[in-house]
């Protein structure tokens, strides 16, 4: 087998990955010793599995410099710039893993501060998306979104991840039926919902459908409590109006 040195800029990184690794262990462990917050300790556990994957990462870009000291895989050139590309994707994967990590830690922690409870859930959601779709729907990372999601606080109410790796959120919803009046509901299956309501009250149109959550849609009711007619439903003008003005188009 060749014998292939590394360059400088790899036996700098590989050093300064080792120091830091070691380092971010002890804080882990000083962390869990004092007792620290389970955020700060996630923080540490984060960094030291990112450098681990660089780590790894560094090994299988010295054994394609290892093939390439071999004249007949001059093709593995190509091979190195599809390296390149995935270590760019693997980085970025890293940052959208981190930030559902830090949207869902702070999700966690407004759920004492109600007005911003909301805002914080549809960022979470859109975090979990980002991470979902970085990784190309891979199996290990659908289960790494589920878990960040079960630990968050977050309610199974307003957002499920399917095992195929689709973030499933709270929707809002505007029906209106026959005689004119206006349903404001919400659901994590709108279709599902109109179909068991139309079975009841005969044919429905759905006017538009928004990203919400439960408190929303409550805080939508109390909106309109001037219009109410019964249950969830309310007369037309006012909502048609909001609808309108929020410029949400018709789901026919």
């Amino acid at each position: 087998m060749n014998n292939v040195k590394l360059d400088h800029w790899e036996i700098f990184l590989l050093g300064k990955i080792k120091i830091s690794l070691f380092t971010y262990s002890l804080l882990f462990a000083q962390a869990l010793k004092d007792s620290a917050s389970t955020h700060e300790s996630s923080v540490y556990t984060f960094r030291s599995l990112f450098l681990l994957g660089c780590l790894s990462h560094l090994a299988e870009i010295r054994k394609v410099k290892m093939q390439l000291a071999n004249p007949e895989n001059n093709r593995l050139v190509e091979l190195l710039k599809v390296s390149e590309t995935a270590n760019q994707s693997f980085n970025y994967l890293i940052d959208c893993i981190y930030d559902s990590l830090e949207k869902c830690t702070l999700t966690k922690h407004f759920n004492i501060i109600e007005e911003d409870k909301d805002y914080s859930l549809l960022k979470a959601k859109q975090s979990l998306e980002r991470m979902i779709l970085a990784s190309g729907d891979d199996p290990r990372v659908i289960k790494i979104a589920q878990i960040i999601l079960s630990n968050s606080g977050i309610s199974s109410r307003e957002i499920k991840i399917l095992d195929n790796g689709k973030v499933i959120t709270r929707k809002i919803y505007f029906v209106q039926r026959s005689d004119g009046a206006i349903k404001i509901g919400s659901s994590l299956d709108v279709q599902k919902r109109l179909s068991d309501i139309a079975a009841l009250v005969g044919d429905l149109k759905l006017l538009g459908v928004i990203d919400g959550t439960i408190r929303i849609e409550k805080s939508l009711h109390k909106k309109f409590i001037n219009d109410h007619i019964h249950n969830e439903w309310f007369s037309q003008e006012n909502i048609n109006r909001f609808i309108n003005d929020l410029g949400i188009k018709n789901a026919n």
